[in-house]
């Protein structure tokens, strides 16, 4: 096989792994989207930028996959003070792919959805819709633990 064979095979060969990738991607946002009741009309998915931002806030944060305890959202009723407010959902266990899908949506809604959401992972945290920090939770309040980024 010459040298320009060769470096065509990993051309191609990289394709593939990609498009494989981008499937395996779309297959855990379809499973997402299908296990949420009005998914489409509630909650978005995040782009490219918006992925690499929550990502860096959760590395900033020191959040790591699989071993981040997460807060009894549960717990939390929904009140005129969080009725609107936007939260990225981000999911920590699971498929490599689901770790990498971040979605926007009201609080009240993923509130009202919590059992669904605990389907799909039952480990999640949520993110400021700045991407400046994370949400967390104590005594019935939430608060928002910023960092520059």
């Amino acid at each position: 096989m010459s040298l320009e064979q060769k470096e065509k095979l990993l051309q191609l060969k990289a394709v593939q792994q990609q498009k494989i990738k981008d499937k395996k991607v779309s297959d855990a946002k379809s499973f997402i989207a299908d296990n949420i009741d009005n998914f489409n009309s509630k909650y978005r998915f995040a782009n490219q930028d918006e992925t690499s931002q929550i990502s860096q806030i959760l590395i900033l944060n020191g959040v790591s996959y699989l071993n981040y305890k997460t807060s009894d959202y549960s717990e939390l009723a929904v009140s005129a003070d969080i009725d609107a407010q936007k939260v990225w959902i981000c999911i920590l266990s699971g498929s490599e792919e689901m770790l990498n899908i971040f979605v926007l949506g009201n609080l009240s809604d993923f509130l009202a959805d919590c059992d669904d959401w605990d389907f799909i992972s039952s480990n999640i945290v949520l993110v400021n819709e700045e991407i400046s920090g994370i949400i967390t939770f104590s005594n019935g309040e939430f608060q928002v633990k910023n960092y520059d980024t």
